[in-house]
């Protein structure tokens, strides 16, 4: 999973610098889970959690990462499977 998050990473800075079309960019971080919302500027993202089970070292990243960078310093989970 680690090539994925460095793919990612490597993939955004390429759109950002504009050497990635919108066309080509929007198909990769919709694969990796991550989707616009209406608001300008808002993200979803959707963690991968193979089988249900993630450590508590895990959630405590997810927790850090929402009070990083979420507008309201939560996030949310489903069942969704």
């Amino acid at each position: 999973m680690e090539d994925e998050i460095v793919r990612l990473e490597e993939e955004s800075a390429a759109f950002v610098a504009g050497e990635r079309e919108n066309t080509e960019f929007t198909p990769f971080r919709l694969k990796q889970g991550v989707y616009g919302q209406r608001q300008a500027d808002v993200q979803m993202i959707r963690v991968k959690v193979p089988g249900g089970i993630i450590t508590t070292e895990a959630m405590d990243a997810l927790g850090d990462f929402a009070e990083k960078y979420a507008p309201l310093g939560t996030g949310h989970i489903t069942t969704r499977e």
